[in-house]
C-alpha cells in the first residue's frame, strides 16, 4: 500500500503538467496580413497535402484576408471523359480555420491537423 501515494502523486503532477502546457494564450481568430508570394504558396501547398489531392488546390489571392475560414469545395468523381458521374455535390466543404497563437499563424483544417504558417503574417481579428 506505501507505493500508492508515491503513484498518486506522480500523477497529480502529470495532469497537472499537462494543464499548465496547454495554459498558453487562447487562439484567436486571424487574418492574414498583405501575403506575398512566398505565403500564398506556402498556404497552397499545407492545404494540398493536408487534403491529399491529385491536383492541385486553387485558392484566390484575398484567400484569408477578409474572414478567418477557409472553405475548400470536395472534388466531384469524374468518368474517363472528365464528366461528373452524377449531378450532385456530396458532402460538406472542407474547412480551415486561421488563428493567431502565442504570436504564430496557425491554420487549423476542422477534424485534422494544425498547421504552422511560417511566411505569413497574421493578426487577431474579433469575434
Amino acid at each position: 500500500m506505501r507505493s500508492a501515494a508515491p503513484l498518486g502523486l506522480a500523477a497529480a503532477l502529470g495532469f497537472s503538467a499537462c494543464r499548465a502546457l496547454d495554459a498558453g494564450t487562447p487562439p484567436e481568430p486571424a487574418l492574414l496580413l498583405a501575403p506575398d508570394a512566398a505565403a500564398r504558396a506556402e498556404l497552397l501547398a499545407l492545404v494540398s497535402a493536408e487534403l491529399n489531392r491529385p491536383s492541385p488546390v486553387l485558392l484566390g489571392d484575398g484567400a484569408l484576408t477578409r474572414e478567418s475560414l477557409l472553405l475548400i469545395e470536395r472534388v466531384m468523381p469524374e468518368d474517363a471523359a472528365g464528366r461528373p458521374f452524377d449531378g450532385r455535390q456530396r458532402g460538406r466543404p472542407e474547412r480551415f480555420l486561421l488563428w493567431r497563437i502565442d504570436g504564430r499563424c496557425v491554420l487549423e483544417h476542422e477534424g485534422g491537423a494544425r498547421l504552422t504558417l511560417t511566411r505569413a503574417r497574421c493578426r487577431a481579428v474579433p469575434h
